[in-house]
C-alpha cells in the first residue's frame, strides 16, 4: 500500500513541477501567438516573427512554424526571409501583396 501512496505522491509532485515550470516567462508561450502577430504585421521578416515567438531566428522551430503557416495559407513568401500575412477572408493563391509594403521589408535600410 505504501508503494501506491508513494507513486501517487510522486505523480502529484511531478504534475505540480510541470505546472509551475510551464508558467515561467522564458518557457511560457500562448497558444495563439501567431494570429495576433500576423494581424499587426502585414509584411514581416523572419527575425521579427522569431522574436515574437521567443525563439532565435535560425531555430528549426521557427522554420517549422513558418512552413506550417505557408502550407495553411496564412502567410505568403515575398522574398528570402520576408513574408506577408494573408487576410482570413481571402484565398492565399489569389491574394496579391501590397508592393510598397513588400518593398519596405525587402531592403534592410
Amino acid at each position: 500500500m505504501q508503494s501506491v501512496s508513494y507513486a501517487t505522491n510522486l505523480l502529484y509532485k511531478t504534475e505540480i513541477f510541470f505546472l509551475e515550470t510551464a508558467k515561467t516567462p522564458d518557457t511560457f508561450m500562448p497558444r495563439q501567438i501567431s494570429e495576433p502577430f500576423f494581424s499587426k504585421h502585414p509584411v514581416f521578416r523572419r527575425n521579427e516573427y522569431a522574436a515574437a515567438v521567443g525563439r532565435h531566428p535560425k531555430d528549426k522551430t521557427v522554420t517549422a512554424m513558418l512552413s506550417h503557416h505557408l502550407r495553411a495559407g496564412n502567410v505568403k513568401r515575398v522574398g528570402r526571409g520576408v513574408f506577408a500575412s494573408v487576410p482570413k477572408h481571402v484565398d492565399a493563391q489569389k491574394w496579391v501583396v501590397d508592393r510598397f509594403l513588400a518593398a519596405s521589408r525587402l531592403r534592410q535600410n
